[in-house]
């Protein structure tokens, strides 16, 4: 088992996430890389850098590359920066088998956007990252609506092949220069097992070609049908007075057999009950099943959406 560390911005010497070049590299070098005040690092490596570039190594499990472009290389200038997974890099700007690739991606590029700020300005913006050495979650508050997450993650997630070289997933949005909730990726949820929601892994289960644009999905019956992690079930369920979250599942509509499970999210639930039911930053502990665990909840303005996060050391991890 493994535990996910939390990072915030309100953490005593945190570093500043703002939309200027460079800064979401300067957060994620102390997140991942170096640590800082009370924070031990997550344990990967930064590999390669150039100006306001970085490739960071998964510190454990496959070792697969995040390629963090920071210059303000699009639309969104620095106010975006563009992520992009690499199975093997020999520097910041070379690469061997991106996910996505330039098919895939966003504009005709092997990449998805990172929003780290509404305004091309240095306004410190809020966050939050949950991170261990083999996964890690990024949100942000961008100025784009007064509460609301903007998010990326890249790494491992618990495969249903044992010892799969091919386990590692990148999650961005799909536009660039774009404040709009609908371009996050990580909160959409398939409504079926033929469908993608652009999670990019590194190739499918025979472990031939490239990276597969795959689906994910919890309960869609507690879900009511939607695409989004939250649910119709009352809060608290009726009959046990229980709270109850769905595993989120990672399904393969492109490689044949098509439809297979490939596995499931690392320590991220679909919560199966009304949004309105929960606040920002509230915690639980878990029972029946989910006994021994503990979460954290992430929740958008204006009910639009929430995250839960395992946060005990209990995680899934192969």
């Amino acid at each position: 088992m493994a535990q996910f560390t939390t990072y915030a911005s309100t953490d005593g010497s945190a570093p500043t996430l703002s939309g200027t070049n460079g800064s979401l590299i300067t957060v994620l070098d102390a997140i991942l890389v170096n640590g800082y005040g009370s924070k031990a690092a997550a344990g990967w490596s930064k590999a390669f850098s150039g100006t306001s570039k970085a490739a960071y190594r998964m510190g454990s499990s496959n070792q697969h590359y995040l390629r963090v472009q920071d210059d303000g290389p699009g639309a969104g200038t620095a106010k975006e920066a563009r992520i992009t997974g690499y199975e093997s890099m020999s520097d910041v700007d070379t690469g061997i088998n991106p996910f996505p690739t330039a098919a895939q991606g966003v504009g005709g590029v092997a990449m998805q956007v990172a929003r780290k700020s509404a305004t091309a300005d240095a306004t410190a913006r809020a966050w939050v990252c949950i991170a261990d050495s083999r996964t890690m979650y990024f949100f942000a508050k961008t100025g784009d609506g007064a509460t609301t997450y903007l998010t990326f993650a890249f790494g491992d997630f618990y495969s249903l092949i044992p010892s799969d070289p091919y386990r590692t997933f990148l999650m961005g949005r799909n536009a660039e220069n774009s404040a709009t909730l609908s371009a996050d990726r990580l909160d959409t949820l398939a409504t079926s097992v033929g469908s993608t929601s652009a999670i990019y892994v590194t190739r499918g289960h025979t472990g031939f070609g490239g990276s597969v644009n795959m689906g994910k999905h919890g309960d869609n019956t507690k879900g009511g049908g939607s695409g989004v992690l939250n649910g119709t079930t009352p809060f608290t369920n009726p009959a046990d007075g229980a709270i109850y979250l769905a595993q989120v599942w990672i399904h393969d509509p492109t490689t044949a057999p098509i439809n297979g499970l490939r596995g499931r999210m690392r320590g991220f639930y679909h919560f199966c009950h009304a949004i309105a039911s929960v606040n920002d930053l509230d915690t639980f502990s878990g029972t029946g099943n989910l006994a021994s665990k503990t979460f954290l909840i992430l929740k958008q303005s204006g009910n639009v959406g929430l995250y839960v996060m395992e946060t005990s050391n209990t995680l899934e991890t192969n």
